[in-house]
Order: structure tokens, then C-alpha cells, then sequence
């Protein structure tokens, strides 16, 4: 979705993944890699937001 610029989506679904997985082992990892997609991407303010 990132890569695709479709960052409304992206960010629902990054929010849908905090709410079911936030307490689960491996998740600041996958936190990461949405932060390093948007950085990547040039998004600097949602990569921040997050």
C-alpha cells in the first residue's frame, strides 16, 4: 500500500495491526519496517506519526 501510495489505506491498516497485535512479541520489528516504507517513500510525516 505504502509503495503504491495509497497512505490513507496504509494507515488504517497499520492502526488495525497496533489495536490486534500491539502486546505481542516481534511487533516494534514490524512497527519498523511500515517506518522504514514510508521513510523510503518520502512520507516523512507519517513516518514520524508513528
Amino acid at each position: 500500500m505504502i509503495q503504491k501510495k495509497e497512505l490513507a489505506l496504509a494507515q488504517s491498516a497499520v492502526e488495525l495491526f497496533w489495536a490486534e497485535y500491539g502486546g505481542r512479541e516481534g511487533f516494534v520489528e514490524a512497527v519498523r519496517r511500515v517506518k522504514d516504507q514510508y521513510w523510503a517513500k518520502g512520507e516523512y510525516a507519517a513516518h514520524y506519526a508513528l
